[in-house]
């Protein structure tokens, strides 16, 4: 009878283990699928998700400021706009001053003349300034009444990652 207790014991042991083996080889195969498995782009990054389109870059570059997170906005544009120390405090001045931002409208300008690398979108603001902003030399720093048009080119760099190379008040 005792060998029969210890031939059960190993058994259930046994099984256990071959259980345990089996559910965790199954759920390593379920997360290295879906929407959580890794893709390798054209550029041989592995990514976990695609990378933002166009207009989502526009969209998070004001967004950014909108949430005070300016370094971060700042981050997002050239080095043609913002690569020096002086420039950045320019934008970071002028961007300060923006108590609200918001994005209203976003479309497609010139499609016709877009590359796989640059792209310029019309962009409708609401913008509200701070009252300090009125004594600059360009009262706002030109942020009319509401609404604010302003067409945004954006380019991709040499990792592939777009950014804001222009923020103009016309095409």
């Amino acid at each position: 009878m005792r060998n029969y207790f210890k031939i059960l014991f190993i058994s259930v042991v046994l099984m256990a283990l071959i259980f345990s083996i089996s559910c965790t080889v199954i759920i390593d195969n379920k997360s290295n699928t879906g929407i959580y498995s890794e893709s390798t782009s054209q550029s041989g990054l592995s990514e976990i998700a695609p990378l933002p389109s166009s207009e989502d870059i526009v969209r998070l570059f004001f967004n950014l400021i909108d949430e005070e997170r300016i370094p971060e906005a700042i981050d997002m544009m050239t080095d043609e706009m913002a690569g020096d120390d002086s420039s950045r405090q320019m934008w970071g001045v002028q961007f300060n001053r923006i108590d609200s931002i918001k994005v209203q409208t976003i479309e497609p300008y010139l499609e016709a003349d877009w590359t796989d690398s640059q792209k310029m979108f019309k962009v409708v603001l609401e913008v509200f300034m701070s009252e300090k902003a009125k004594d600059e030399p360009v009262p706002f720093f030109g942020w009319d009444s509401n609404p604010n048009t302003r067409w945004v080119s954006i380019k991709k760099n040499t990792n592939g990652l777009w950014e804001i190379e222009s923020l103009a008040t016309g095409p």
